[in-house]
């Protein structure tokens, strides 16, 4: 049964709990919180799958996930579960008869040899380690034993998926435990203790050893790399990327770190035997449960631009532009706030958002923060040109009626007009704006300067055939633009 003290503490802390480590954020599960029995030593694959043994009334049972995996006889003990990424599940039996044995998914694959069978280790391919004891324990690798030239006994060891098998040797004289990969030695002797091997597929090994009185470390590859860490570190659990999960006791405080990383700080209770994944997931049993964490994936976050860039101008002095945020959250998690900046000013704030972008080339940048303290940040250029000319439009109009005509008798007055219109500059320079008779009938016009407009009012005179109005205008970004009008004098 349960400590009532800890079942208490679990529904305090709830079945799922989010906190920020110093260097990712986790979500915490229990995983058998609706179990009225105590579960302990977790075995985890890269599915995040967990099998554990779980007490009923005195008898060890094998759990997959949440489903009872095992039928032991009466008074049988089934425990040290190993389950690989196919979900094939091995585990030892105690009859409690004098016979252990080695289980595989239910079927018991030793109960014809009266040797006791102890710790089986199953890994992806199917390939199967276990521990055998006639006068001493050995390593057994798929029914061939790997340590029977070797005195003392072997415990404790590690299977990798090319067939690596790591264990610790406990040799008889002084009682020192020697770490072995393939049957060579890799650490131990001299008066040091190693044990507690973890192999990964790459070949590295990390194991436990005494490093002084009262003290134990977790050894990477022969590096301390829990040297800064005060008191015991035990059971390494060692990952294909190099990552080591381990528990630690300090006193009054025991816990779960992950690359040196504590991640049961904000418990009470003590925590033992974590088991790492490829995917940085750790299942660990904690107050008679079992608890898998997870790393929350980061937020990500892309600036989307409506019509990309660069875009032509549009409005005066800029354009309107539509932005989005393209943002991908962790289910376990949830968007908090948007906020967008412009040339590092801020400017709006939301998924999509509406910027006025002001002719040029600028930057954009969003940052998304979740509610779990997350952020993310995205940034893109856009430029705003214009290429465009003003647009002018000439004429003359008859200055008794005002209409705009094409042709005129040289009895009557004309007055010339134009207007210059630019999608980006409100107010185009106008460079020149001139009207006169083609340059055959000079002198024949008689003009007045119109104190309104920098062109004149044309009065015919004499035999003039064409007048000519020419205008050139210049917007802010240097484009230039020409128009001219024909008018056709007739007798």
């Amino acid at each position: 049964m349960k400590k009532a003290h800890l079942a208490a503490a679990v529904v305090a802390i709830t079945a799922l709990i989010s906190y920020k480590a110093t260097a990712d954020i986790y979500n915490i599960v229990n995983l058998t919180e609706s179990l009225p029995y105590g579960a302990d030593l977790p075995s985890l694959n890269d599915h995040g799958q967990v099998a554990y043994r779980v007490n009923i009334t005195g008898r060890g049972h094998i759990y997959l996930d949440d489903i009872d995996y095992s039928t032991p006889p009466p008074n049988a003990l089934d425990t040290s579960p190993s389950l690989n990424n196919n979900g094939n599940v091995a585990w030892a039996r105690n009859d409690n008869q004098g016979n252990l044995d080695f289980m595989l998914d239910g079927v018991n694959l030793t109960e014809d040899t009266d040797d006791h069978i102890g710790f089986p280790v199953i890994n992806n391919n199917g390939n199967l380690a276990w521990g055998q004891h006639t006068n001493e324990w050995d390593v057994f690798l798929d029914g061939i034993n790997l340590t029977a030239d070797l005195p003392g006994n072997a415990q404790q060891f590690s299977l990798n998926d090319h067939g690596q098998i790591a264990w610790s040797q406990r040799v008889p004289d002084g009682g020192f435990y020697y770490i072995y990969l393939d049957g060579a030695i890799i650490s131990g002797g001299n008066g040091e203790i190693a044990f507690e091997p973890s192999l990964n597929n790459q070949g590295q090994v990390a194991w436990v050893q005494q490093t002084g009185p009262d003290e134990y470390d977790i050894i990477l590859d022969g590096e301390n790399i829990t040297q800064g860490i005060s008191g015991q570190c035990r059971n390494p659990s060692l990952n294909d990327f190099g990552q080591v999960a381990w528990w630690c006791i300090d006193g009054a405080n025991t816990d779960i770190y992950l690359d040196g990383i504590n991640i049961t700080a904000d418990y009470s209770s003590a925590a033992y035997v974590p088991s790492l994944n490829n995917n940085g997931q750790i299942a660990w049993y904690m107050g008679g449960d079992i608890y898998l964490a997870t790393t929350i994936i980061s937020p990500t976050v892309a600036v989307q631009i409506s019509g990309g860039t660069p875009q032509e101008c549009t409005g005066v002095g800029g354009n309107q532009i539509s932005l989005d945020a393209a943002i991908t959250i962790d289910n376990s998690d949830a968007l908090d706030t948007v906020s967008w900046t412009l040339d590092g000013n801020p400017v709006a704030s939301g998924e999509s958002v509406s910027v006025f972008i002001p002719l040029g080339m600028h930057t954009v940048e969003a940052t998304v923060t979740t509610i779990l303290g997350q952020s993310a940040t995205d940034s893109a250029t856009i430029v705003v040109d214009d290429t465009i000319a003003p647009v002018i439009t000439a004429g003359f109009t008859d200055a008794k009626t005002g209409t705009e005509i094409t042709t005129i008798s040289s009895r009557d007055k004309v007055v010339p007009f134009y207007s210059i219109a630019d999608d980006c500059d409100a107010s185009p320079t106008v460079i020149t704006a001139t009207a006169g008779v083609s340059a055959d009938n000079v002198d024949t016009l008689s003009a007045k300067t119109d104190k309104k407009e920098p062109i004149v009012n044309v009065s015919i005179k004499g035999t003039t055939e064409i007048v000519e109005l020419a205008v050139t205008a210049q917007d802010a970004s240097g484009n230039m633009s020409s128009s001219k009008a024909v008018l056709t004098i007739v007798p």
